[in-house]
């Protein structure tokens, strides 16, 4: 590879890991719930809020010298995305997302991606006998609770419905 596309490519590597746009965009959402987007914000002076009380600990990229959208901030867009829009019922998203206002539709619980196995390997004492974390931060919204057991549910993440 030649020097000047080598340098172009990490360019184009370098934006697209800084230009982080909505969260979960593939996911399944809803705008039914409307989201919480009341304040109060502390802001700029003419700019996007850089906190907000709908996503505590979340520092927002509002115009500080030194801000780098993905790196040490997070876009208000995506937040304000995030809030406006939850995760239909049965589906899945990355919980990482979860502190940046991703949340599960009104009457949805959120479950870990826990499933049952028979390998032996213990959990020491985190799951139940015979459960495994299929994916980490994987969480699905259901109805868990209702007394009734649909995939994703299991004995291992909604053992009220599924005993």
């Amino acid at each position: 590879m030649k020097h000047g596309a080598f340098i172009s490519w990490l360019v184009l590597l370098a934006s697209a890991c800084v230009a982080r746009g909505p969260a979960n965009v593939d996911a399944p959402v809803s705008t039914e719930e409307g989201g919480s987007q009341d304040g109060p914000f502390y802001s700029s002076s003419d700019g996007p809020p850089c906190s907000s009380d709908a996503v505590p600990f979340v520092k927002i990229c509002c115009g500080r010298p030194g801000e780098v959208v993905g790196a040490n901030c997070t876009s208000w867009k995506e937040i304000q995305y995030n809030l406006a829009h939850c995760v239909t019922e049965n589906h899945n998203y990355d919980g990482k997302e979860q502190p940046y206002g991703l949340h599960c539709c009104e009457g949805l619980v959120r479950l870990d991606d826990f499933v049952p196995t028979d390998s032996g390997v213990t959990t020491s004492g985190l799951l139940p006998p015979g459960c495994q974390i299929n994916f980490l931060s994987q969480k699905f919204c259901t109805r868990c609770g209702d007394g009734v057991c649909t995939d994703p549910e299991n004995s291992c993440n909604c053992l009220i419905d599924c005993h």
